[in-house]
């Protein structure tokens, strides 16, 4: 399990390689729709008016626990990340928006784009979570 520490280095990695792998063809993310999601420190965009009416009440329920536990853990991954960081994770962000194969995933985008925007602008302070 990559540790909080490792995230950093590991995560600039990650983006680089994405930035020359990308297939460009909706459908083949290799995996960059599972980056994107994990950079929405807010887990914002879940459809939960759906989850209520497909799945009830209870699904909904679940799902509300699900994302406040991984908001937090995402959160506190993130929390050392400096200014400059969440400046260049904002940029990358931009550019995987304009990406074919990341086009059924723009409401995660910018959902990400909100905190990390937020992240560059304050100095890294946290926003309310």
């Amino acid at each position: 399990m990559l540790s909080n520490n490792d995230l950093p280095f590991t995560l600039r990695e990650v983006l680089e390689d994405l930035l020359d792998t990308h297939t460009g063809k909706a459908g083949e993310s290799e995996d960059a729709e599972a980056v994107v999601q994990h950079l929405n420190v807010l887990v914002e965009g879940t459809d939960l008016e759906t989850i209520r009416e497909k799945l009830g009440s209870a699904a909904l329920q679940q799902t509300l626990i699900e994302e406040d536990y991984l908001r937090s853990r995402l959160a506190q991954a993130y929390a050392s990340f400096t200014g400059e960081q969440a400046l260049a994770i904002s940029k990358w962000l931009v550019l995987a928006k304009e990406w074919e194969n990341l086009k059924w995933y723009q409401d995660d985008i910018e959902a990400a784009l909100l905190y990390w925007r937020h992240r560059a602008a304050n100095g890294a302070a946290e926003p309310g979570i």
